[in-house]
């Protein structure tokens, strides 16, 4: 059998909704000597695979070069099977054999010893813990939902405006409807309501485990040697000084928020949402998500 032969490999699970900071917090940790991150490892097929339908201008590595050009996945490529790569989020009698080979080789050529795996889905998760190759921490990253349902809307908004400039013949106008219907579901409010119920699911779900922190974003952006160090300790180690600069590591994730291609960035809160939002969308969202906002400690004013 696979599994009696292998030593587990040590995994830090972000789980979160998106637009909750899972990229800044995977930064952070990643820039510790001894913890390797590479974003959400569950897109790897649409970075690797040869049959991606991703452009390859597109499959960028945080590192600045195409990931076809990026000596560290390249090395990853060589070592693993084009089943693995293929198949690393096919849910299944072979995810985790899969996950642990992909995380054990990229392990194994960082020469670290912890890996942060950034998907936030709770199904990856839940066959994570299924297995035996894994010990794992989780970390329930949370943002105030309003916050998050803000980010959202602000993003649907680019992405219409940047439609709306190349919306000049029948099939771009034809794509521009397709992709309007798709997004529309980011609005404000059906993403307020889609926090509440993931928030929720998942304090229920893991938060009696006692491998489960609850990680608050405001919390994380005010005092992140404090909040990265209770991470870590549980991992017998310490926070390094050099992680607040994570900007200046050569990083090699993979998608995720488009922060991690900036350099010289200061952590700080994002707090456009208290300013932007109108007076309906603040207090609406704020009912819609009364009971979640309160059980996670966010105050329902907003000054």
């Amino acid at each position: 059998m696979f599994q009696d032969n292998v030593s587990p490999v040590n995994l830090i699970y972000i789980l979160s909704s998106g637009h909750s900071g899972s990229t800044l917090t995977d930064l952070l940790l990643g820039s510790h000597s001894c913890v390797e991150s590479v974003g959400e490892i569950f897109k790897l097929s649409s970075y690797l695979s040869d049959s991606s339908n991703i452009p390859n201008k597109n499959r960028i590595c945080t590192c600045g070069t195409l990931v076809d050009h990026c000596q560290y996945w390249q090395s990853v490529k060589t070592k693993l099977s084009p089943s693995v790569i293929n198949k690393i989020n096919v849910l299944g009698d072979n995810f985790t054999k899969h996950n642990y080979q992909l995380i054990k080789t990229i392990l194994d050529i960082s020469g670290k010893s912890i890996f942060v795996d950034s998907s936030k889905s709770i199904p990856r998760l839940e066959n994570f813990l299924r297995s035996n190759l894994f010990v794992i921490q989780i970390i329930h990253l949370i943002r105030d939902g309003r916050a998050v349902g803000f980010s959202s809307k602000s993003k649907y908004q680019r992405i219409l405006s940047e439609l709306e400039e190349v919306n000049q013949n029948l099939f771009l106008r034809i794509k521009y409807k397709l992709l309007d219907r798709k997004y529309k579901k980011y609005n404000f409010y059906s993403t307020i309501r889609d926090w509440s119920y993931f928030n929720l699911k998942c304090h229920k779900k893991f938060g009696h485990l006692p491998n489960y922190h609850l990680l608050r974003y405001e919390d994380l952006v005010s005092s992140p040697e404090n909040t990265i160090n209770e991470i870590l300790q549980k991992w017998n180690l310490i926070f390094e000084p050099s992680q607040l600069e994570f900007y200046k590591f050569k990083h090699h994730n993979i998608s995720g928020n488009r922060m991690r291609m900036k350099p010289n960035q200061t952590i700080k809160q994002d707090i456009k949402y208290l300013e932007k939002l109108s007076f309906w969308e603040w207090w609406i969202g704020t009912v819609l998500a009364k009971n979640e906002l309160e059980y996670f400690g966010y105050s329902l004013k907003r000054y």
